[in-house]
């Protein structure tokens, strides 16, 4: 289940995101209680507010790795601003939303531009090197979390998705996950693919044998 952050935690994030958009010359911050409330909507059970805190844990422990830290810090916030299970335009949305607190921020145009780019790649999680490879490894590192915290998240990955036919989810689920596992590596940056790869490769092959099975995907 995915935990609540506590008020603290969000106190923290919210300096942390101010602070960013300070620290890249924007004349002031958009109001964060926005942001939380987007990621607190009531069908969202995995892309919450607690991913968006996990993601920031990790930039805080790899942060060297970042070329423009503060852009990568925002996109991380940003990236699943927009949330709408089935649609698949979501990440162009997210993108778009922070276009739009930019401009009203007066966020200079460089930061803005790479960090829209930053968010719009969560897509397909193509990007090679970079700081686009830095995101797509730290959106995609539950992927290498223990057994018991992939289960936790790939239920609430069905949960968002409760309004799909069973059938219909899996075959979708099937393919997403072996998109990620047939590919040379998961993780394009040394940081998580030491660390993870190997882990996430066992994870994604049981949740896809499982897939095929006539267990449910709760039952991970």
């Amino acid at each position: 289940m995915t935990q609540v952050p506590n008020n603290n935690e969000v106190a923290a994030a919210r300096r942390c995101v101010e602070d960013a958009w300070r620290g890249l010359g924007a004349r002031s911050a958009p109001d964060f209680l926005e942001i939380f409330a987007r990621y607190g909507e009531p069908h969202r059970a995995y892309h919450t507010f607690e991913h968006v805190l996990e993601c920031l844990g990790w930039l805080e422990a790899c942060e060297e790795l970042a070329e423009h830290p503060l852009e990568v810090r925002l996109a991380l916030v940003y990236h699943d601003v927009v949330c709408a299970p089935g649609c698949t335009d979501n990440e162009v949305r997210s993108g778009d939303l922070f276009r739009v607190h930019a401009e009203a921020n007066q966020l200079p145009n460089g930061p803005t531009e790479r960090i829209v780019r930053l968010i719009e790649g969560t897509a397909l999680h193509q990007a090679h090197g970079g700081d686009g490879a830095l995101v797509n490894d730290i959106d995609l590192a539950v992927f290498g979390s223990s057994p018991r915290r992939f289960a936790q998240y790939d239920g609430a990955v069905r949960k968002e998705y409760g309004h799909v036919d069973e059938a219909v989810f899996r075959r979708g689920r099937r393919l997403i996950l072996r998109s990620f596992l047939e590919g040379t590596a998961i993780y394009r940056t040394p940081f998580f693919g030491e660390r993870l790869e190997a882990q996430a490769r066992k994870n994604l092959a049981r949740a896809i044998a499982a897939l095929g099975s006539t267990h449910s995907v709760g039952e991970l």
